[in-house]
């Protein structure tokens, strides 16, 4: 299928000769998300399962952005399993 792109006014439509369905799906923002975990956290230390009752995402979601926080040196990961916690830092580590 074969589709153009128009634009009109700063907005976009995408436009085909046939019948098309087009399914969308929605993409998370990390910074979005971290954002809000930070803005609802501060300086505290929170675990996955507060970030996803504030995310509201699966924990396996809360889980991916964090361990990508963590490996940019966004956050703090302390403990292990069960008692893993996450803080965030006040300056971002290089991790280099």
């Amino acid at each position: 299928v074969f589709l153009t792109v128009a634009e009109e006014d700063g907005l976009y439509r995408l436009k085909s000769e046939k019948k098309v369905t087009l399914t969308l799906q929605e993409v998370r923002s990390e910074n979005r998300d971290l954002a809000k975990l930070r803005k609802f956290f501060d300086r505290s230390t929170f675990t996955v399962n507060e970030a996803t009752q504030v995310l509201k995402v699966s924990r396996r979601t809360a889980q991916r952005v964090l361990l990508e926080a963590s490996a940019q040196g966004i956050v703090k990961r302390q403990g292990s399993t069960n008692s893993t916690s996450y803080q965030f830092l006040t300056y971002p580590l290089n991790k280099n």
